[in-house]
């Protein structure tokens, strides 16, 4: 065997060990949130910067997840979750997850107070209805909800989860918000004994 030939082998070994050392190397779970603090129904944008990952699965921590490289998630009741990101490689022998905290905060009264026009709604089946003219909802600090021209006195209150008591209107449903974002709040009517929903009313800060 020539030195040239001996040189060459030893060469090809060591790329041979080197490729199988870099396929065998664990993949490393990577990723960035667009914010920690979202508000109620402001889409997080979840990107990806994992390492040498084949297969990805996102947990968001509220019973949902995804499949997806880089996804976005809506979270539509307030709290703390804990968002987990796993990775693993082609043959899926090796894995890696990521954690990150997101804290989503109800909105106080102090925040609803004020006039609101509702201008459509969706019901659970998606259909929508444009509400032509839209209706004001005025809600005040002194316990009172003013609808147009009618006013009704009762207590009305937030909860930690965005429950929210309309007092007599609550015989039949009860509601939720489930986003308040960017001058718009989205009031879900829920069944008061399953929790299915109903309809989910649009309003738009006036």
């Amino acid at each position: 065997m020539t030195l040239k030939t001996y040189a060459m082998k030893k060469t090809l070994l060591v790329l041979f060990v080197l490729s199988a050392v870099i396929a065998c190397k664990k993949p490393e779970a990577c990723f960035d949130a667009s914010t920690t603090s979202p508000k109620l129904g402001q889409p997080v944008s979840f990107t990806d910067c994992s390492q040498k990952a084949e297969h990805y699965h996102w947990d968001f921590g509220d019973n949902t997840s995804s499949t997806e490289t880089s996804p976005s998630h809506t979270y539509e009741v307030p709290g703390a979750y804990t968002v987990t990101l796993k990775v693993d490689n082609k043959k899926k022998k090796k894995e890696h997850s990521i954690t990150q905290s997101i804290t989503v905060a109800a909105p106080t009264k102090a925040e609803i107070t004020g006039t609101w026009e509702n201008y459509k709604s969706v019901d659970a089946d998606g259909d929508e209805t444009t509400i032509d003219p839209p209706i004001d909802w005025t809600f005040r600090s002194d316990d009172t909800l003013t609808i147009e021209n009618d006013i009704l006195s009762f207590e009305w209150s937030v909860s930690a989860d965005a429950s929210i008591d309309l007092g007599s209107f609550q015989i039949f449903s009860t509601f939720a918000i489930v986003k308040f974002y960017d001058d718009e709040m989205v009031i879900r009517e829920k069944e008061p004994f399953f929790g299915a929903m109903v309809a989910d009313n649009y309003y738009r800060k006036k």
